[in-house]
């Protein structure tokens, strides 16, 4: 293979970072599966009230879209995916009073407040691939994560 049809992906430290990002996000979204059945036999939940524990995390999404599109535009990237740890950090902190109060509502409370981080750190990442190296191969970035 000769060099000129070797494709440049881009800086390769923050594309790491950028993966574990990715790790972080599927975290954030995946931990409702590992959470309905134990609240379900926690708090003696019906089906319909442990897809509560979905459409927690789910509906920061719907709520949260547009208004994490003019965060990101006001603050950057990189300031966002920041707050967005933050306030993902914050809902998984929650789970502690939830806990100990014994509370399925507090744990929802928890659970969109994790979603809302999800929701901005989605919204920075998947953007900010692109801009990580040349626009031309920001395709291949995008599939690579």
């Amino acid at each position: 293979m000769s060099n000129s049809s070797k494709i440049k992906v881009g800086p390769v430290g923050p594309l790491m970072i950028v993966g574990i990002v990715f790790f972080m996000i599927g975290f954030g979204v995946g931990i409702s599966g590992f959470l309905t059945p134990a609240l379900r036999s926690a708090f003696n939940l019906t089906t319909g009230q442990s897809y509560l524990v979905t459409a927690a995390i789910f509906s920061a999404f719907l709520i949260f879209g547009r208004p994490t599109g003019w965060v990101i535009k006001k603050i950057g990237y990189r300031k966002a995916m920041m707050i967005a740890f933050f306030i993902m950090a914050l809902g998984m902190w929650l789970f502690v009073p939830s806990s100990k109060a014994v509370s399925f509502p507090l744990f929802l409370v928890a659970l969109f407040v994790g979603g809302i981080g999800n929701t901005l750190l989605q919204g920075a990442v998947n953007p900010y691939i692109t801009i990580l190296g040349p626009e031309d191969t920001a395709a291949v970035r995008m599939s690579l994560m």
